[in-house]
């Protein structure tokens, strides 16, 4: 059986057009569907999930925002395979390794694959262990519902919730892995609330010194190089060859 779990946000609109419609066609065997409003934060409202999960000895909780869609149409066989493979606790479709601030694309190594209302997100390899996948969508395994909690203290709005609870399971010997589920994410992007997210990463910061390690003056040097050196790759193509 596999749990899936939404927080509804707003008027809930987006779920009603986005994820709902497209959860339902895929319940199989006594799947089970749960949504409730983010009035009292993400994290409790995801504890519940988990909590009820556990009663229900679920063999996946799939935990997704109210604006992803699902696409594939063995989205729960790619589930149950994904937490099916030796000591994974949490299985996403982007992420990073080498953490280097709450956000994880900020990581030293970048994986997986997505596609979002704004184009194609993809890095190379796309299945790979990470240290944290994007909280859009997070598949929790029955060992991740046995050791995970989401921090309500630290981490009482939006952001840094989904790192968290990932590094919870990497310290615990658990696997973060990014597999192609076959979603969509209607995302407009950006951070939302900037100062929310900056009180999350410095709780990030102070729960997780030793795994979450800001870049070092020679590491910032480097990637201003690289960024510099992609985009004259990037004028040349446009532009052709200069012969």
């Amino acid at each position: 059986m596999i749990v899936y779990g939404t927080c509804v946000g707003g008027t809930g609109e987006k779920y009603n057009t986005i994820s709902e419609p497209t959860i339902e066609p895929r319940l199989r065997d006594g799947d089970q569907a749960w949504a409730l409003p983010g009035t009292e934060g993400i994290c409790r409202v995801y504890n519940g999930f988990i909590d009820r999960a556990r009663s229900a000895d679920a063999e996946a909780l799939v935990l997704l925002h109210d604006d992803v869609e699902i696409t594939s149409r063995d989205f729960r066989a790619r589930v149950l395979k994904a937490v099916r493979e030796p000591d994974v606790g949490i299985a996403g479709t982007v992420g990073g390794a080498g953490l280097s601030s709450l956000a994880w694309w900020d990581a030293r190594r970048l994986r997986g694959r997505v596609q979002e209302s704004r184009g194609l997100v993809s890095f190379r390899p796309a299945e790979a262990d990470v240290d944290a996948v994007d909280g859009m969508l997070l598949v929790l395994s029955p060992r991740a519902l046995e050791t995970v909690r989401f921090d309500e203290g630290s981490f009482p709005e939006f952001h840094g919730y989904d790192v968290d609870v990932c590094l919870q399971a990497r310290e615990a010997g658990l696997r973060v892995v990014t597999r192609q589920l076959g979603v969509i994410h209607h995302t407009k992007g950006g951070f939302g609330d900037r100062s929310a997210f900056d009180r999350a990463e410095r709780a990030l910061l102070r729960k997780w010194p030793h795994r979450v390690r800001p870049y070092t003056r020679t590491e910032n040097l480097k990637n201003k190089l690289r960024a510099r050196l992609a985009s004259l790759e990037r004028r040349v193509r446009a532009h052709g060859n200069f012969d």
